[in-house]
């Protein structure tokens, strides 16, 4: 038996109220009428194909992350729209400034501005995250607050006077022993 609903199963061309069927095959749903007209009109033994290698039908996982990346536009195409956008309104914005110094206000001044004006710029990507690098490097350079307080740097000069003094102690012991193997020679 033939649908002439639009959609039904192809082997047995019946409709299909809960989508399923109890052939194998898949079920086609279509969209022009005049699709309906040829598969009906197509003998009920030919096999009818779908996809081919000249003309391919996505389906599953490719066709939804095709639909999936339709979503979103490009990059390049935003950032283009984004461009033209933000040069539409820096002319407004300077036709605006140019119109406003010229014309007085209701108390009847003129705004008097320099006639430069510093155009913001982007900066690229690779040279923000330079920068990032280097200011952490800057901050690991600093050096820590060392001898802070009044007794942190009496410790230190009791500290290195104590350091003086081994090494002195240390030169005097190596000094008597190379006079008593009498190698030493001052000059």
């Amino acid at each position: 038996m033939r649908d002439e609903g639009g959609f039904g199963c192809t082997r047995c061309y019946v409709q299909i109220e809960d989508e399923s069927c109890a052939h194998d095959g898949g079920c086609a749903v279509f969209t022009h009428s005049s699709a309906i007209k040829k598969v009906m009109s197509a003998s009920p033994s030919a096999v009818l194909v779908l996809s081919t290698k000249e003309h391919s039908v996505l389906t599953g996982m490719q066709k939804w992350q095709q639909e999936y990346d339709k979503e979103f536009a490009s990059r390049t195409a935003v950032s283009g729209e984004i461009k033209s956008l933000m040069s539409e309104y820096d002319k407004e914005r300077e036709e605006e400034g140019a119109a406003a110094q010229q014309e007085p206000d209701d108390e009847g001044w003129v705004t008097v501005t320099s006639g430069k004006m510093n155009k913001p710029h982007l900066e690229k990507i690779d040279e923000s995250e330079n920068k990032k690098k280097r200011s952490k490097k800057e901050k690991e350079v600093e050096p820590a607050l060392v001898n802070f307080y009044t007794f942190q740097r009496r410790q230190t000069k009791i500290d290195h006077l104590a350091q003086l003094r081994k090494k002195f102690e240390e030169d005097k012991k190596r000094i008597s022993m190379m006079r008593a193997s009498r190698k030493f020679r001052p000059y």
